[in-house]
């Protein structure tokens, strides 16, 4: 430290410290961060604690007393209205802190008690954002690398800490799978072990019937084999006559293909061969073009030289004609000179100037006075401007809102008719397109959405709060798959004009709602998945995988849901919502976003009522836009009649000081006058006519020049009518040139694009031929081989035995059958021993199965983390 002991004391509001170079500004900034718990390292001041202690003192001490008033007071029943916080730096670099309250009494040492008060507080000492020093600011601006700025960003903004978080998160996410992998592949021995127990168990009792159930199996396995074979054919034979009913429209398909092709190709053809005759014309007209301005810009070169000269002339002959009347003045004063009564004429100036000067010194007094009214109304009309500038923008701000609420209410109107409007007006149309996209099975399974029609609220004031949380999805569509998006979106491109389109999610469709949720345990405040109906189940599973509603919380209150989600955030919660609908995260480093967003848009359940809350807004903006401008007009009329005054009074002070300043020179005039003395003028009469003779010479030349000036520039006129004619015609071939390059690059690609179908459809007929022939191949095959089948059925068992199990399980079962026949041959075992092993691994087999669905849980929450 720099200071042997120093007592410095901060104002409730802002502060500023200044002093010269040295003086110890930036040891009061240090102090304060050592002081609050900081590193030396973040100072720039030292590397190590040790540094800061004085020569030749054995410690160093900082003492700082913080406020601790108000509804964020840490422990007040602990501290009291102050907290003083004490660090003792040793000359071995070991510190030592004491947080005392109000009273002076040690409340603790540890340094965690200091973590959470600057938590409390929102003090952050290593944040450049909150405490930039010297160093870190010289190197910030001298740096030149961008990575050293994103990585100032990333520390300013805690983005580091969060990004460290996420990557634990995803390690621990990544070794549940791994583990729930394990399980998986254990559960299915398990179950096995399970199965094969409880088969014994159950054949303590069956033991004798096995043996013909394993006849009838080994008959039944037989006829099964056959019916598996027949059932292969049938498909084969639909899928035959579906591919021959669907010739007749391959054969339509290529030849309406091969005339659209035609058609389009001597579409192309013809704008082709206009354009070209076009380019040939512009290239025709560019040489005349060219010529045209390069005439028109010579002349005009010329034409400015020409004036150039008449300007330079005219102001010598201005010149010469000032230069030869001050001569022919100074002429005739010292011709009406040579006769004066000098000493009457000195006794009459000595006069005027006594005059003068009390004339002057009365109009210094009538300036300084005017000059204090003029500062008066410049006051005013400064004070006035910038009221009407605020008030400019206020009425602006006025006619955006209300540009808004009637775009707001045509849209509520609109949906009164159609509610699906509420979503945009181009819904309607989209869900008829789905709809007819569907009837015509262009989807594997028929898309889902808006999402927020199928989402109705338990209470609607949580309307505004559930709109914030789960945004741009209340407009958002679901897929049952890829090719199912990819189809939407086609429909949407066509649909939707601008270029925001609503967001398309891929969702495998499952009709059942996710089970073993783990939703936030809160008993004070409701879960958002509790505030909300969707009879869907598709829509239910998408939020919980999109937004996992499972994981918010809604508490009405900004400043209830910061203190708890700061204090005590249940188990399970991510995120809270408030009324108004700002998003708070939990934790210590709590993070808040304010909503934007005033009311809700699409959630709520009476049109009427909204419609009704617009209407009524309007008004009030209408009232308030009136006001402002009674309030302008006002303030307009008083800025204008104190700017006529400040204008007049500036006038006048004008002529005041030119008045004085004519005086002044008069005066000085009249004290530098001296008795003229006896003086030959012929020669400056010798020179006046030197001058008579070179003016007239000079406006002789001036109006030869005067004359070619004129000829020249309505030449100019002429050539540059000439080239604006020719531009405009060379323009107006330009632009037919254009239109005809923007219709032949439509037309190629439309033509490309009909060869393209054309050569789509001609692969697909061919395809659709092949497809034929290998299916009557396969006919014939399959005859082949169910003729056998049934012959080897027949040696087994004569009459045939209808079955719908598959042969692969019936085979399954007789071989589970003999060895457990075999088993029981061998030995049967002890019943109870048995009956014990049974249960024991259906039990293990439960936990197993329960354990894995807690996992997925956990991965599934995991997975909803932004």
């Amino acid at each position: 430290m720099c200071h042997g002991h120093l007592d410095f004391s901060f104002g409730p509001n802002v502060n500023f410290v200044v002093g010269r170079n040295g003086s110890g500004k930036s040891a009061v900034l240090t102090a304060l961060v050592v002081g609050l718990g900081g590193k030396a390292n973040i100072t720039g001041r030292g590397s190590s604690m040790k540094n800061f202690v004085k020569n030749q003192k054995s410690y160093a001490e900082i003492t700082i007393k913080i406020s601790n008033q108000g509804t964020d007071a840490f422990k007040h029943d602990l501290y009291g209205n102050s907290v003083t916080v004490i660090r003792r730096i040793n000359q071995d670099g070991q510190s030592f802190y004491k947080l005392k309250s109000e009273k002076g009494a040690v409340v603790s040492t540890k340094k965690e008690e200091l973590t959470h008060l600057l938590d409390q507080f929102n003090i952050q000492v290593d944040n450049p954002v909150s405490i930039l020093n010297q160093d870190t600011s010289r190197n910030f601006l001298q740096s030149k690398l961008p990575t050293d700025r994103y990585k100032f960003f990333l520390k300013a903004t805690q983005l580091q800490q969060m990004t460290t978080d996420y990557n634990t998160i995803q390690e621990q996410k990544d070794i549940t799978e791994v583990t729930l992998a394990d399980r998986k592949k254990s559960l299915e021995e398990l179950d096995k072990d399970v199965q094969e127990k409880k088969q014994r168990f159950q054949d303590l009792t069956a033991l004798n019937a096995l043996k013909e159930k394993k006849e009838e199996l080994i008959k039944m396995s037989a006829w099964a084999q056959v019916a598996v074979i027949e059932n292969q054919l049938d498909p084969i034979i639909r899928n035959i006559k579906k591919e021959e009913n669907r010739t007749p429209k391959f054969d339509q398909k290529v030849e309406e293909s091969e005339v659209k092709v035609n058609q389009v190709e001597a579409e192309y053809q013809e704008i082709d061969t206009s354009l070209q005759e076009h380019l040939q014309m512009a290239e025709d007209l560019k040489p005349d073009l060219d010529l045209a301005k390069q005439e028109r810009d010579e002349e005009k070169s010329g034409l400015k030289s020409i004036q150039n000269n008449l300007k330079q002339t005219r102001s010598t002959l201005r010149t010469l004609n000032d230069e030869k009347k001050e001569l022919e003045d100074e002429i005739s004063k010292l011709k009406n000179t040579a006769h004066q009564d000098y000493e009457e004429e000195r006794r009459l100036r000595v006069a005027a100037i006594e005059e003068k000067k009390e004339e002057r010194e009365s109009f210094s007094k009538t300036l300084a006075d005017k000059e204090h009214e003029l500062s008066q109304f410049t006051s005013s009309v400064r004070r006035d401007r910038a009221q009407l500038s605020q008030l400019r923008q206020e009425e602006e701000e006025i006619s955006r809102n209300l540009r808004d609420q009637n775009v707001q209410l045509n849209r509520l109107k609109s949906s009164q008719a159609n509610h699906m409007k509420i979503f945009g007006d181009y819904t309607p149309r989209l869900l008829e397109e789905i709809n007819k996209a569907t009837r015509n099975k262009l989807f594997h399974r028929k898309p889902k959405g808006p999402i927020g029609s199928h989402i109705s609220l338990v209470d609607e004031k949580w309307a505004l709060a559930i709109e914030c949380c789960l945004k741009s999805l209340v407009y958002a569509y679901i897929c049952h798959d890829y090719q199912d998006e990819k189809t939407l979106k086609q429909i949407m491109q066509r649909v939707i004009p601008h270029s925001y389109k609503p967001v398309v999610i891929v969702s495998s469709f499952e009709d059942d709602k996710y089970s073993g949720l783990m939703k936030v345990c809160s008993t004070e405040f409701p879960c958002l998945l509790d505030q909300i109906k969707i009879e869907d189940a598709d829509v239910f599973n998408c939020l919980i995988d999109q937004r996992g509603i499972e994981s918010v919380i809604l508490i009405e209150s900004g400043r209830q849901a910061r203190d708890y989600m700061f204090l005590s955030p249940p188990q399970n919660c991510k995120e809270c919502f408030t009324l108004e609908g700002d998003q708070i995260y939990p934790g210590k480093n709590q993070r808040s976003y304010a909503s934007n967003q005033t009311k809700a848009r699409v959630l709520k359940a009476r049109l009427e009522d909204e419609v009704r809350e617009t209407m009524n807004e309007i008004e009030a903006i209408k009232h308030s836009g009136n006001v402002i401008q009674e309030q302008m007009r006002e303030i307009n009329n008083r800025f204008k009649q104190s700017q006529g005054q400040e204008r007049s009074l500036a006038v006048h002070c004008k002529k005041i000081q030119a008045k004085i300043s004519q005086l002044s020179m008069e005066i000085n005039e009249l004290v530098s006058t001296e008795e003229p003395a006896n003086v030959d003028v012929s020669t400056l009469e010798g020179e006046v006519e030197k001058y008579l003779l070179e003016i007239g010479a000079l406006q002789e030349e001036f109006e030869i020049k005067e004359k070619e000036f004129k000829i020249r520039h309505a030449r100019l006129e002429e050539l540059q009518q000439n080239w604006k004619q020719k531009a405009d015609e060379y323009g107006g071939i330009v632009n037919d040139i254009e239109a005809k390059q923007d219709d032949l690059k439509k037309k190629f690609t439309e033509l490309e694009t009909a060869k393209q179908h054309s050569k789509h459809y001609k692969d697909k007929e061919t395809e659709h031929l092949q497809v034929l022939i290998d299916l009557n191949q396969k006919v014939e095959a399959k005859e082949k081989e169910i003729e056998i089948a049934r012959g080897k059925a027949s040696q087994i068992s004569e009459e045939r035995i209808p079955t719908q199990r598959k042969a692969q399980n019936i085979d399954s079962e007789i071989h589970q059958i003999t060895r457990r026949i075999e088993k029981e041959r061998q030995s049967r075992g002890d019943p109870e021993q048995i009956t014990r092993e049974y249960y024991d691994a259906k039990n293990k087999f439960f936990a197993i199965v329960t354990q894995m669905k807690q996992c997925k849980a956990f991965v599934t929450t995991q997975m909803c983390i932004p």
